[in-house]
């Protein structure tokens, strides 16, 4: 299944209730009895119900999004405002399992909670045989709490969790016709945890303006504590924390939806060129100090990957962030024909060991 992998939460419309329900499957996993799973019929009349239903149980349905698809559904249920709440998933289909969609999503669950609704204690449950629902929520952080009946019951609580700091790390998906992107694969090795960093991974599309909006979106609603973005310079051979993000789009080759701009700004009547808030230079020492290629470099270029750092400051100047300014820098790494993306990792990994 060839897709655009990026994994993000949408709040759920009616509209696109009624798109995911038409190819909706219903999971055997998610039956105390298998041989009660019965195939699902979509109808109209039982979506409008359902939704009705989740209306008035003042519940927050997500829509998991691969892409620009939509690939399960995330429901947080009784929601005590600032104390819990349940957290519950489903994938659309078999298309969408087994392929760690839903371990990215209930990461980005668990953060939107914590962060966005301040609630600073979450729960979730499964019945007994489902063993890999089970895994996926311990491999996300929640412990077990108790069993009962049919059901292992689970909490994770922010105060926890977040003795560490929050670090936003996205990287870019494939483009020009290569089947990596560097970045990918180096933070695919990058350890989840860094010092007192907790690193939440995400990746984004190849796509002018797209990228910037995922990106600015995420950060809205996760409020971390600082960002770091990646991505690929295929001609460098060190890595290159970016000092300036500059207000121009140039598509030297086109995007990976066939756009190609030629000298438009990223943010119209937005300054010439922003700078990175995050301590650029302490970061390029780091990485030279456990032996690996390290330049400090005033081009981000211009294609997408500045303009999506130029995007993410430029949003991070703006009023919502003004109580609580986040941080953020941009560092390109090398091919993996140039730097292995093992060492790659090393290097952001000294890093963010440097942020303050």
């Amino acid at each position: 299944m060839q897709m655009n992998e990026t994994v993000s939460l949408q709040p759920m419309t009616p509209e696109m209730h009624h798109v995911y329900y038409r190819e909706y499957q219903n999971d055997p996993d998610l039956f105390l009895d298998r041989t009660q799973c019965k195939p699902f019929i979509y109808t109209p009349e039982w979506t409008d119900a359902y939704i009705r239903r989740q209306v008035g149980r003042k519940r927050i349905c997500l829509a998991v999004m691969i892409g620009d698809e939509i690939a399960g559904e995330i429901i947080l249920k009784d929601i005590v405002p600032r104390r819990s709440a349940t957290l519950s998933i489903c994938m659309k289909n078999d298309r969408f399992k087994g392929r760690g969609y839903g371990t990215r999503a209930e990461r980005l669950a668990i953060a939107y909670v914590f962060h966005s609704l301040d609630i600073p204690v979450l729960y979730a449950d499964s019945i007994i045989p489902n063993l890999r629902s089970q895994h996926v929520l311990e491999k996300v952080g929640f412990r077990p709490l108790r069993t009962k009946g049919d059901f292992k019951y689970y909490r994770i609580e922010r105060e926890e969790r977040e003795a560490r700091r929050l670090l936003l790390v996205t990287c870019f998906e494939p483009f020009g016709g290569e089947e990596t992107n560097a970045s990918a694969q180096a933070l695919a090795l990058l350890p989840k945890r860094i010092g007192d960093w907790s690193i939440l991974s995400f990746q984004l599309p190849v796509v002018f303006g797209r990228a910037g909006e995922r990106c600015s979106a995420l950060i809205d609603t996760i409020r971390p504590d600082a960002v770091l973005l990646l991505g690929q310079a295929g001609g460098r051979e060190a890595v290159t924390p970016e000092l300036i993000a500059r207000n121009v789009r140039w598509g030297r080759i086109p995007d990976n939806t066939g756009n190609s701009p030629k000298g438009e700004p990223v943010i119209p009547g937005g300054e010439d060129a922003l700078f990175a808030t995050l301590p650029v230079e302490a970061v390029t020492e780091a990485i030279r100090a456990v032996g690996l290629p390290a330049k400090l470099s005033a081009d981000a270029g211009l294609y997408v990957c500045n303009d999506l750092y130029y995007s993410v400051l430029h949003a991070l100047r703006g009023p919502a962030f003004a109580d609580r300014p986040i941080p953020a820098a941009f560092v390109h790494v090398p091919s993996a024909q140039t730097l292995a993306p093992e060492q790659s990792a090393r290097a952001l990994a000294a890093a963010v060991a440097a942020l303050p």
